[in-house]
């Protein structure tokens, strides 16, 4: 028996008792009222609404079996991952404020300096949480946007503002974002 989960007629009748009383006091702020009739009405569907929910589900082992056999911890893999999302999280908040600065030096330049293009990005990463995500990350940074996906989720079409090098840039990507990316969703 976990002595922090409660059990029995407990579990059954609170099974999660945070959620519970938040339903309950957006329910009497949402009607703006303490008046004894809200107060019993937002406890009774909050109560409601928790159990329909159920009780929160088992957190799993800290030790992971790994193919191979071997015991891994799984802190260490979450830990690691943390750790690459927010690398990449400072990274593109940095390549953001970058590439806004080098956009607006191209848009208030002379518009001869600018070659817009397209550029079709071979992609590594298959998961397809991962190629959103860089997907996003492409279309958040100025001057980038990301325009198609191929059907077979291999190739990124990119529309570039300025496309001086398109190899360079391409290489840029993969090694910016796709390579974290990939070890995320690995």
């Amino acid at each position: 028996m976990n002595p922090i989960r409660p059990s029995g007629w407990r579990a059954r009748l609170l099974p999660r008792p945070l959620l519970t009383v938040m339903l309950w006091v957006t329910w009497l702020a949402l009607n703006q009222s303490v008046h004894p009739s809200q107060l019993l009405l937002g406890l009774l569907l909050a109560l409601l609404c928790a159990a329909w929910i159920g009780p929160m589900p088992q957190a799993p082992s800290p030790i992971t079996v790994v193919p191979d056999g071997a015991p891994r911890f799984a802190a260490t893999t979450s830990l690691a991952r943390a750790t690459i999302s927010i690398r990449l999280f400072v990274r593109v908040l940095r390549d953001i404020v970058t590439a806004n600065v080098q956009v607006a030096r191209l848009i208030l330049g002379p518009q001869e300096r600018l070659a817009p293009g397209f550029i079709t990005v071979p992609l590594t990463v298959r998961d397809p949480r991962g190629i959103a995500l860089l997907a996003a990350i492409i279309t958040m940074t100025p001057g980038t946007v990301s325009a198609q996906l191929s059907v077979d989720g291999t190739q990124l079409q990119v529309h570039v503002l300025d496309l001086r090098n398109p190899d360079a840039l391409i290489a840029e990507i993969h090694e910016r974002y796709e390579r974290p990316i990939l070890e995320l969703f690995a």
